[in-house]
């Protein structure tokens, strides 16, 4: 799981410490990092560069001699062997030390006898690019000596790279609001309550009067808890915006287009994994989840045919599988530069069901492997409604038509659970001093509500946390212990919590033992040999 930094302070606030020492505190107090890396650091070694010469090299016809500027005085020169390479041409210039995200490191190098100092990039070679040939080609406006990171207007990233197995119970844990919640509490501060009430209400008031065009059927015996459905028309299928591009990059997904973008962005930020359809590929407005029914095959979004058995979920138009349930959706739903009508779907699936559908198939997506954890139904409908604030960002001419539709299990009956404990159990629990006010501000800070009952407090867990996490009044203590950090906590055997007094007892009671054992044994040896016992009378 890759966590973007970035991503993580539009929630909180965090210190200004070194990158390792917030992996570090991460590591302590919630799951394990593997890594820690700076993002984009390249780019702000890496120059705007005009080329004023070229000459070719005398040992290599293909090679040119490439001399440029990259300010005032600052000149340079660079063996180069670009097919667009050009007089006037402005390009990005890696300068002697700069290390290139292939693992690269520019040093002094002659090329066929003459010295290249650095060089002149493409997109590949920045990585900003997938494949364009050539030098990469920049504004005629740009200033010579500007950085990458301001000309691309690109921002530096820190990612943590944390090991998935530490996660598996943790479900909420696989978004970035969720693992901000876990960084706020780990160093005191506030979430930002981004998805509150008001923000509910200003969506919900996009919705209308008008007839919803599909209203989802989902079948008793089907793998399905909970599925709610949005149609929006008016969308305009183009290239997302870079923000959108930079965030799913930094966490290792490629951009496909805006809407794409969308859906992927919405599961790395809230967990929730989700697919968009095309509403006219649908056929009559039928959208339908029950088993398959059958053995049957069907062709997935990566254009590979799979064997599905009768006993797979799916959900169906009126004559086709579309979407195999909390996988991956079919290539014959998916959305293209022709869509202009969608229909959001966020649904929750039995956990151990995609788990035996993933690993039959032997295909594991993002979207299963947050299913398999174990998913929140009640985060669905928030899900819901901030794929819909993004569409309307980044499509201001969609409009909703009708409103949000659901079918599944009737989410009324989800219980929360609530869990008696103490201060004071917590406390001799852990074996540390922690105030009655500390042990509250965690428990609220990871959204447990805390109430007073006479000795004892019951604390009310948030449906996110006991899916396959909180259950009984020990996971309360490891809370409040991790928070505080396993490190700070002064490991003390047992015995010294004894009270002096009674450990003073217990030490003189055992040296009366002792010497109890100690005379008789004395006795009956003076007994038992009446030779050494005269000896030993003699001496005393």
């Amino acid at each position: 799981m890759l966590i973007s930094l970035d991503w993580i302070k539009e929630y909180v606030k965090l210190p200004d410490m070194d990158a390792d020492d917030l992996g570090n505190t991460f590591t302590m107090t919630t799951a394990e990092v593997e890594d820690v890396k700076k993002l984009n650091d390249h780019l702000a070694k890496i120059m705007v560069a005009e080329i004023t010469e070229i000459e070719k090299h005398p040992e290599a016809d293909k090679l040119n001699l490439v001399t440029f500027n990259f300010g005032a005085k600052d000149t340079k020169q660079v063996v180069c062997g670009a097919p667009n390479v050009k007089v006037g041409l402005k390009v990005p210039y890696a300068p002697l030390g700069v290390t290139l995200p292939n693992g690269l490191t520019l040093e002094p190098k002659k090329i066929r006898g003459i010295l290249s100092e650095g060089m002149l990039c493409s997109e590949i070679e920045l990585g900003t690019g997938e494949g364009k040939s050539g030098l990469m080609e920049l504004d005629a406006k740009a200033p010579n000596g500007q950085n990458m990171l301001e000309y691309l207007e690109i921002k530096q990233d820190t990612i943590i790279d944390v090991d998935n197995k530490s996660l598996t119970h943790r479900p909420d844990l696989w978004g970035h609001y969720g693992l901000a919640r876990e960084f706020a509490a780990a160093y005191g501060e506030p979430l930002l309550d981004k998805f509150n009430k008001d923000w509910q209400k200003n969506l919900e008031a996009k919705f209308n009067n008008d007839s919803s065009p599909i209203t989802p059927k989902v079948e008793k015996d089907s793998s399905c808890l909970a599925y709610w459905g949005l149609s929006l028309d008016g969308v305009s299928v183009k290239e997302s915006p870079m923000w959108l591009k930079q965030r799913l990059e930094a966490v290792g997904l490629r951009s496909i287009n805006n809407i794409v973008d969308i859906s992927n962005y919405v599961m790395m930020e809230l967990g929730i994994p989700l697919h968009i359809f095309d509403r006219d590929k649908i056929k009559d407005n039928t959208i339908h989840i029950r088993r398959v029914g059958k053995e049957e095959t069907f062709e997935t979004l990566d254009e590979i045919k799979r064997d599905l058995i009768a006993s797979d979920t799916v959900i169906c138009d009126s004559e086709k599988p579309l979407v195999l349930a909390g996988i991956m959706g079919g290539h014959n739903s998916g959305v293209d530069e022709n869509t202009s009508k969608i229909f959001i779907e966020v649904a929750n699936w039995k956990a151990e069901e995609v788990r035996l559908t993933s690993t039959r198939l032997g295909l594991r997506t993002d979207s299963s492997a947050r299913y398999e954890k174990s998913l929140d139904s009640l985060q669905c409908y928030k899900t819901l409604l901030r794929t819909l604030d993004l569409v309307c960002e980044i499509c201001p001419d969609a409009k909703v038509i009708g409103q949000a539709e659901y079918d599944g299990d009737d989410l009324s009956k989800i219980e929360e659970l609530s869990i008696k404990t103490s201060y004071e159990k917590i406390r001799k629990v852990l074996g540390h001093d922690v105030s009655d006010e500390k042990i509250k501000s965690i428990f609220e800070s990871l959204a447990f509500e805390v109430t007073k009952a006479g000795e004892n407090i019951d604390v009310k867990i948030p449906t996110f946390r006991t899916t396959k996490d909180i259950e009984f009044e020990a996971d309360l203590v490891e809370e409040v212990g991790r928070v505080i950090g396993y490190d700070n906590i002064e490991p003390i055997s047992p015995m010294t919590a004894i009270e002096a007094t009674s450990l003073n007892h217990a030490r003189s009671f055992t040296r009366k033992i002792q010497d109890f054992l100690t005379i008789n044994a004395r006795a009956l040896e003076v007994m038992t040999y009446p030779l050494i016992g005269e000896k030993l009378l003699t001496k005393a």
